[in-house]
């Protein structure tokens, strides 16, 4: 039998992530009859609902065949308010009533589970809920549980990571943890764990995209009595920061069209049709031939050298959107006939917000530099407070990748608390990973040189130091640097020589996730410099930033007006 053993629905209504608490936006709006059709067609034998605090969803279909009553409660250490979330599985009404009573101490929750027998587990375990976990709560946790959740919206990394922790486990490292936390082990044999899985999915896109199967069982009782037995095995696929940011896009878009009430109007507009086969689950119809003529007067529109306040850059996303798919096969590919499911539609929708956002950003950053070179100050901050739109376009990926980030570190804490001291001792130099930013290492000057000479020393020495750089003749192919083409050069009207490229600020955040950077470093107050400043901050690393101190002065001789130069030094001091 297989189960997706966490998954939600619209009674999930209080979400955890501040960018949905800020759009008073529930966690899911996938009605329970939806989430039980998706997972039956995606091959569970039996199907229950884990909704935050509540049964409401289960309830709803609990008529229908191999249905069973389950929630996932909210509960604390009561020494620190430290959240944690613990799936209980094939419950009743007064059982459920119960754990309202119990779930504010993780303590008497655990104690009343054990006493009653009820199937439970650790959902998440090396999540940090509210920013209040560490190595000793997790420490504690492995004394009060026995069951953990490999989850399918974490990574496959920190997935990894928990089941070599347990696999760690013995009577030694047991009885040392009881004595450190005056805490005794809630079940016999506390150092063999079972494992889990679910999807942990709120938007009704990735049910059942992790589950849990139990050989040769038949009924539900059976196949829960299958995971105390150390039986079940986790299948499925873990999750990305594309995959969250996905999922979020989601949710926002399904909490919109409910409360501007667009449901139903994508058959009339080609950006909706398109953005309905990315983001709500099931089928949608096609855009209808008077959509596709509405998209194509749209196209026709220009928008360079407007302005660029929040509303025309909703305009230009939406016109951007209708030429990318009119222009791209993949993608059209997608709207007319929904080719793709699960990683390849979020590696897609990844290139289509970056693609797009690439072009509004290069709107936006041409209109900030013809008014800085005109000295046009007032639009230049009627321009800057219209960011707001551009960063409203890209939150769900600065969010998702900053949880990921979080979760990384994290893990990495709690698995150096059970690996041999020596090992984290000859680890500490190696583990430290530099990206260098700058946007002259291709120009024949003495800073290029002394990158080169850097480069060097770095590699002879066995040290992790990337180069990161944009330009748009690629240079050459030197082994530690990554230069990434720009998606739009900028030539400064008042110094022809020094041109700015603009580099695809989406794609960098993705390399630097990937490559495990521990540290930033950020040598030029350019475009550049910008991007490693928003990724240190997103992805939560040190930054060291580096300029050249007569950066002012040249724009003071440049622009002949000391109010550019003061304004330049102002971003500088911002900056660093």
């Amino acid at each position: 039998m297989k189960a997706d053993l966490h998954v939600h629905s619209e009674f999930s209504k209080r979400p955890s992530e501040w960018i949905l608490k800020k759009l008073d936006c529930p966690e899911s709006f996938t009605p329970p009859t939806s989430v039980y059709n998706i997972l039956r067609e995606r091959g569970m034998s039996i199907v229950t609902i884990t909704d935050h605090n509540s049964i409401e969803g289960c309830l709803e279909i609990a008529h229908l065949p191999g249905v069973f009553i389950s929630e996932e409660v909210t509960t604390y250490f009561p020494e620190d308010r430290c959240k944690l979330h613990v799936l209980v599985w094939d419950i009743d009404e007064n059982i459920h009533s119960d754990l309202q009573e119990v779930r504010g101490n993780v303590y008497e929750l655990v104690q009343y589970l054990n006493e009653r027998g009820i199937t439970h587990a650790l959902a998440h375990p090396l999540y940090n809920i509210n920013r209040k976990l560490t190595p000793n709560h997790f420490e504690k946790s492995l004394l009060l549980f026995k069951n953990f959740e490999i989850n399918g919206a974490r990574s496959d990394e920190q997935n990894k990571q928990l089941e070599l922790i347990l696999s760690m486990l013995d009577r030694e490292v047991i009885e040392m943890l009881q004595e450190k936390h005056n805490l005794p082990a809630n079940h016999e044999f506390p150092w063999q764990k079972s494992l889990t899985g679910g999807s942990d999915d709120h938007s009704g896109l990735t049910p059942g995209r992790v589950c849990t199967s139990v050989e040769g069982t038949h009924t539900v009782k059976e196949f829960l009595q299958g995971i105390e037995n150390h039986e079940a095995r986790v299948l499925g696929q873990a999750s990305s920061p594309q995959a969250l940011a996905h999922n979020l896009y989601s949710i926002a878009y399904q909490y919109y069209t409910h409360k501007f009430k667009l449901v139903g109007r994508a058959h009339n507009d080609v950006a909706m049709g398109f953005l309905e086969r990315f983001l709500i689950p099931g089928e949608t119809r096609q855009p209808s031939w008077r959509a596709l003529v509405n998209s194509y007067l749209i196209h026709r529109r220009s928008v360079r050298g407007e302005s660029v306040g929040v509303t025309r850059i909703l305009e230009m996303i939406r016109r951007e959107t209708n030429e990318l798919i009119r222009d791209d096969p993949q993608l059209k590919e997608i709207l007319y006939s929904r080719n793709g499911e699960g990683r390849e539609m979020e590696q897609e929708w990844f290139r289509f917000v970056n693609t797009v956002s690439n072009k509004v950003l290069c709107h936006f950053a041409d209109h900030v530099m013809d008014c800085l070179a005109g000295a046009h100050l007032l639009n230049l901050f009627n321009s800057l407070g219209s960011a707001a739109g551009l960063y409203t376009l890209l939150a769900p990926y600065f969010i998702s990748f900053s949880v990921f980030s979080q979760g990384r570190s994290l893990a990495d804490r709690v698995f150096k608390n059970f690996v041999q001291p020596t090992w984290t001792e000859s680890a500490d130099c190696s583990q430290v990973k530099v990206a260098h930013f700058t946007d002259t290492f291709y120009e024949i000057n003495g800073v290029t040189w002394t990158l080169k000479r850097q480069l060097q020393h770095a590699q002879s020495a066995g040290r992790h130091y990337t180069i990161l750089t944009c330009d748009a003749d690629n240079g050459s192919a030197l082994k530690g640097v990554r230069n990434f083409k720009p998606i739009r050069t900028y030539e400064l009207s008042v110094y022809p020589e020094q041109k700015l490229f603009y580099p695809p600020f989406l794609e960098m955040l993705n390399y630097c996730y990937q490559e495990g950077f521990t540290h930033i470093h950020s040598a030029t107050p350019g475009p550049l410099g910008l991007v490693g400043l928003a990724i240190a901050r997103i992805l939560k690393l040190p930054l060291v930033g580096t300029y050249h101190t007569a950066i002012p002065q040249y724009a003071q001789y440049l622009t002949e007006d000391a109010g550019v130069a003061d304004i330049v030094w102002s971003y500088i001091l911002w900056l660093l």
